[in-house]
């Protein structure tokens, strides 16, 4: 006995809508992919690890090409409009190529980079009394002179990473270019977000914290101040909606942003600041 045509109809247009929020939130996922690096490699790095950063075969495929040398690099990209590259090192060669020179002209050449980079490839060991060894053996180098030459580099701008192995450098080195794709990075400017009832005036702890960001205003000055006024004495000199007509703030950040400036008066049960 056949299905009701009612009940047929409704399973098909409950069907369609499930394949289309399936559509509409793949579509979504597609948009949100993050951009994959394209990397050029130069020709005199050998290990099939780095050398394998070229994506031979894949479609993010890249080249092998002395451009990278010409930035004293051996890996080089393209992100936001600039090239990016990195430096790879091995302990044993970083330390040749400070004395014989090649590092100092390499350094130069990296300037133009937005970020310049050289990665310290290798595990450090050190003998008892603080000389460092390369491979098997002992090195005229010591611990201090390894930190002098690392604080050199940074004196003319440029960052360090340790990696351990091959792997570990190219590991490194994709999450590197894929970061410098990003057009902002807030992990350090971005301060967390309250939770209740931390980021309101009503609690005292958070308006102490609040007045200390005000220069030679200590802890206690700062508690006295709260519970002279019963919380902060200041307010916003624009309107909700003023605020709103910024970027990126909406109605509800602009409602917080009103009320953590705003006491409830006591007597009268209107806002005061």
């Amino acid at each position: 006995m056949g299905m009701p045509t009612q009940v047929t109809t409704r399973r098909r247009n409950a069907a369609r809508k499930v394949a289309g929020k399936k559509a509409t939130a793949a579509t979504a996922k597609e948009g949100r992919k993050v951009q994959q690096p394209i990397f050029v490699v130069a020709p005199t790095e050998r290990d099939p690890h780095i050398a394998g950063l070229v994506g031979v075969g894949t479609e993010h495929e890249g080249e092998v090409s002395m451009l990278p040398e010409r930035y004293g690099c051996d890996v080089f990209w393209r992100a936001r409009g600039e090239w990016w590259g990195v430096q790879r090192k091995e302990v044993k060669d970083f330390i040749a190529s400070i004395q014989d020179g090649r590092l100092a002209r390499e350094v130069a050449m990296m300037q133009p980079l937005p970020i310049p980079v050289v990665v310290l490839e290798g595990k450090l060991r050190y003998t008892t009394d603080g000389t460092l060894m390369v491979n098997k053996w002992s090195s005229n180098i010591t611990r201090t002179q390894l930190d002098g030459m690392i604080m050199s580099l940074m004196e003319k701008g440029i960052h360090t990473v340790w990696t351990e192995t091959t792997v570990d450098t190219a590991r490194w080195v994709r999450s590197f270019a894929q970061w410098s794709m990003k057009a902002r990075h807030g992990s350090l400017v971005r301060r967390p977000g309250p939770t209740s009832p931390w980021g309101s005036v009503t609690n005292e702890d958070w308006a102490v914290h609040f007045l200390q960001g005000i220069d030679g205003l200590g802890s206690e000055k700062a508690r006295a101040i709260v519970r002279h006024f019963g919380g902060v004495p200041m307010s916003w000199d624009v309107t909700e909606k003023q605020l709103r007509e910024v970027e990126g703030i909406g109605p509800t950040i602009a409602r917080r942003m009103i009320s953590a400036l705003t006491v409830e008066s006591s007597s009268a049960g209107s806002p005061t600041t």
